[in-house]
């Protein structure tokens, strides 16, 4: 019988790609099959089937990176259990893919010995939100929505529930590329910064109320009032500024010639979109 719980969503549309395949006719591909045009076939569905090849492999990458265990500091060893610190320090995200939409999911699961949800959903956020940026510097826009809801896995890699419906309806909702909060997921996550669970073993209340502040940390509200993901911090980077300062420019670069092309094309809904996520940047003094 499935196990059902509360889980936190993240889910991330690739943007553009209706419009990629609709130029895809099945006139098009007759005529290169049947003529022996292969190569004009593999070019145009670059932009297609591959941007969505590189959409998953970077999320893939992402949630490898999250979920790989943190060595534990020499100076602990003795003083600490090694159950006890992967139980404070490992994260466990999934994730699986429909089309060209991505879902990464962290199950709440608050028993006994378990790792603390709080600590792979801190992970989950840090590395979409360098990686939202990532995909704007390589002309990946995407759009995403972070929320929580009950359910289970219909099959081994399938979720279903409240959390898949409200995550998806509040991704349609975001009108340009950036990574709405549910009102949820906000419920679930801001009264940790101060009060834990009742039941909470002592040792893991700091932890915790810190990890849950350095979420909401990452959480402003956008120009129009919605709750999103803030993605432009430079203390996510390493200690340089190089690399951050180097996706920053990459997305400012792409942010622009959307919208020179969306000017020059007269496509208003488009690039009343992008302005928005420019203003977005200048809103975080990236601009």
């Amino acid at each position: 019988m499935p196990e059902y719980h509360f889980h936190v969503l993240a889910v991330f549309d690739l943007l553009g790609q209706s419009e990629l395949l609709d130029a895809l006719t099945d006139e098009f591909v007759l005529d290169c099959i049947t003529k022996g045009k292969k190569e004009h076939l593999i070019e145009r569905m670059k932009p297609t089937f591959g941007r969505v090849n590189r959409f998953r492999e970077h999320l893939k990458k992402v949630v490898g990176d999250i979920n790989h265990p943190i060595p534990m500091p020499q100076q602990l060893q003795g003083k600490v259990t090694e159950q006890t610190w992967k139980r404070l320090t490992q994260a466990q995200v999934g994730i699986e893919f429909m089309g060209d939409s991505a879902l990464l999911k962290i199950s709440i699961n608050n028993e006994l010995g378990s790792p603390l949800p709080v600590v792979s959903i801190r992970d989950l956020m840090s590395g979409i939100s360098m990686q939202m940026l990532a995909f704007l510097g390589g002309g990946i826009p995407i759009r995403g929505a972070v929320e929580l809801g009950w359910g289970t896995h219909i099959e081994e890699n399938s979720i279903y529930g409240t959390m898949l419906h409200r995550a998806i309806r509040l991704e349609k909702e975001a009108g340009y590329p950036r990574v709405m909060i549910g009102q949820n997921f906000l419920n679930y996550l801001q009264p940790l910064v101060s009060h834990p669970q009742d039941g909470v073993p002592q040792e893991d209340t700091k932890i915790i109320m810190k990890t849950a502040k350095e979420v909401m940390g990452l959480i402003i509200e956008d120009d129009d009032g919605e709750i999103v993901l803030n993605y432009l911090q430079k203390d996510l980077y390493s200690a340089s500024e190089e690399p951050y300062n180097q996706s920053v420019t990459l997305a400012k670069d792409f942010i622009q010639s959307e919208i020179a092309k969306y000017r020059q094309t007269r496509e208003k809904k488009l690039l009343g979109k992008y302005c928005k996520l420019r203003r977005f940047f200048h809103k975080n003094n990236q601009w």
